[in-house]
């Protein structure tokens, strides 16, 4: 009795180890997946709802990351055909690791680009701002594709660099994700603060305004990244459970994002923020100089038909 379960636990891990880990991994892959279509349809449905254009250049990126993240599901379910069966189809269970690491590779540039361009975007196209996060995001990529390039090129050294090229290609990818994290995050915060001040009124609750920034600045991302890095660097079998999922992830994110662009809520110095917090500012500008006249106001209000961006505008870009 003592000796059963002393080994209990030694062999549930076992079977967690040796097949265990994938299959679970697997499972919670496919309905991250699921997730990503029902975002996908979604924002799909809410340009047609909305009579705006689904061609637009950011929605024909995300429609790239879902293609992808729909790649990597197939070639995962190939793999776990593979270990079910134990007779590998063509023999190819290396060329399938090798496909899941470039479809990995490519989803992770593309959703770090697509995060960067936000930032970009909600800093006024400052490029000073994006130039380190861009240079470390193209150096992750690079690390990626040393990883799928070694085996051919050295394998003789494959042993010694394809564990330090993986973990500098994913802390690198966590760190454009962090900075990139931090700067849209700080600019939704200076940027409503601003608004407030200027306008006299809080444009959105406080609440609003944290939904925005957990939704707006990629911080599913970096959770997910972060538990990736770690679990990765521990030789964790854990490792194996989120690979799947992570991509997923990677692919919704900035859908969700577009989403929020679509229906008006996001943050944007550009368009929704800049129209009223320049008109505020000339309103304001207008009062001091008036006595506050009837025809004065109106020529304030008249501002709005020149100097704004239209709803239909902001949805058209996305």
């Amino acid at each position: 009795m003592d000796s059963d379960s002393s080994t209990t636990p030694f062999s549930a891990m076992d079977a967690f180890e040796n097949g265990g880990a994938d299959y679970l991994g697997a499972l919670l892959h496919f309905g991250f997946y699921g997730l990503h279509v029902a975002l996908y349809l979604f924002l799909l449905g809410l340009h047609r709802y909305r009579g705006t254009k689904s061609s637009g250049r950011l929605t024909i990126y995300s429609s790239v990351l879902f293609l992808l993240c729909t790649a990597a599901v197939i070639i995962h379910s190939w793999e776990v055909y593979d270990e079910v069966t134990s007779s590998p189809l063509f023999s190819t269970v290396d060329n399938l690791d090798t496909s899941f690491t470039v479809v990995y590779g490519l989803v992770d540039i593309l959703a770090q680009f697509l995060m960067v361009y936000r930032c970009w975007i909600i800093w006024d196209k400052r490029y000073a701002v994006v130039f380190l996060p861009a240079l470390l995001a193209t150096a992750s990529f690079a690390g990626i594709l040393a990883i799928v390039i070694i085996p051919f090129s050295e394998p003789d050294l494959l042993g010694q660099l394809i564990d330090p090229m993986s973990l500098f290609a994913y802390t690198t990818s966590m760190a454009v994700n962090t900075i990139v994290l931090i700067l849209i995050v700080s600019r939704i915060w200076i940027l409503s603060r601003q608004f407030a001040k200027i306008h006299g009124t809080p444009m959105d609750s406080t609440y609003t305004v944290i939904i925005a920034m957990l939704l707006e600045s990629g911080l599913t991302i970096f959770l997910a990244q972060l538990c990736f890095v770690v679990l990765y660097a521990i030789s964790s079998p854990g490792f194996n459970v989120i690979q799947g999922l992570i991509i997923q992830i990677y692919g919704f994110t900035p859908t969700i994002l577009l989403i929020r662009v679509a229906i008006g809520a996001s943050y944007d110095s550009q368009t929704m923020m800049s129209a009223p917090i320049v008109f505020a500012a000339e309103e304001k500008q207008t009062r001091q100089q008036t006595n506050f006249s009837s025809e004065h106001t109106n020529t304030v209000y008249d501002l709005t038909k020149t100097g704004s961006t239209t709803p239909r505008e902001l949805e058209e870009a996305a």
